[in-house]
């Protein structure tokens, strides 16, 4: 009886640390409104106060910011970018992030089309990938992909994309 006891308990503990864990892995998620405390359309105070950005380059109308080194590396192309105007307006991804549905760097192009069916390719750029941001219709992720494989990709408002020039 008490090793069934035991045994019990020991699996509940595996269940319970396996859950935290796991918790942890979620929380690099960019979804649909941000990533942890930095949202979309957050004032640039805002946005500072989550101690999550650095390295502030001010630009005539937008900051840009990277991710503290603890949130991952991000690719040079990428950022957080704060309009004066509209609050942040896109989020870049870095190495440790993934969307809601799986998808990060070094994913594949099969892998981002099934993701997102309403991916569309930008007419107006080679290998950059557009898809409305599912449960945020005011959204969208721009994937840039070389080859096969994700490389970048950022959430974004989807009136922003003048908000910096």
């Amino acid at each position: 009886m008490c090793k069934g006891l035991l045994a019990i308990g020991a699996l509940v503990m595996l269940m319970v640390l396996g859950s935290s864990s796991a918790g942890a892995a979620d929380e690099r998620v960019l979804g649909a409104d941000g990533y942890r405390q930095l949202k979309l359309g957050m004032t640039r105070q805002q946005a500072e106060d989550t101690g999550l950005l650095r390295g502030a380059q001010h630009g005539a109308k937008c900051t840009f910011y990277y991710f503290v080194d603890a949130e991952g590396r991000m690719p040079s192309t990428s950022g957080v970018f704060i309009s004066e105007r509209t609050g942040v307006g896109a989020i870049g991804s870095t190495d440790l992030m993934n969307t809601p549905e799986h998808i990060g760097l070094g994913s594949k192009l099969d892998q981002l089309r099934r993701a997102y069916p309403k991916l569309k390719e930008d007419p107006r750029q080679d290998g950059v990938f557009v898809t409305p941001v599912p449960g945020n219709d005011r959204a969208v992720y721009e994937f840039v992909v070389t080859g096969d494989e994700v490389q970048d990709f950022v959430l974004q408002d989807a009136d922003w994309a003048n908000a910096c020039v």
